[in-house]
């Protein structure tokens, strides 16, 4: 019974591990934006490198980049210049690595656009 129990915590600390990781971060971006009615495009530039991973497009005509990064990472230097490029040009863009500052960003999505 002692193995069961360890088994079930090790599962659960997996389960938090993967909740910050980029896969599952960008997995519920666009679950939370498709479930707003809004179009999370994952954008490749096929002659330019280092765009954001993507362009999110909401309604109103308001629209904002996001890189998601597993926890702890930071965007790399290329994507640091595009990042910097998009916001001197009034792009919002925002870089998240954990599940807390994507729930936070859709509270004030859907604050903004309600």
């Amino acid at each position: 019974m002692g193995a069961v129990k360890g088994f079930q915590v090790h599962k659960k600390l997996h389960m938090k591990a993967s909740e910050n990781s980029e896969k599952y971060l960008e997995s519920r971006l666009a679950k939370k934006v498709s479930d707003m009615g809004s179009i999370a495009l994952k954008f490749t530039s096929s002659t330019l490198a280092g765009f954001p991973d993507r362009l999110v497009l909401l309604k109103d005509g308001i629209s904002l980049w996001v890189e998601l990064k597993s926890k702890g990472e930071k965007p790399t230097k290329l994507q640091q210049y595009r990042i910097k490029q998009l916001k001197k040009l009034g792009h919002r863009v925002e870089v998240i690595d954990n599940k807390k500052d994507l729930d936070n960003l859709f509270n004030s999505l859907t604050t903004k656009t309600a």
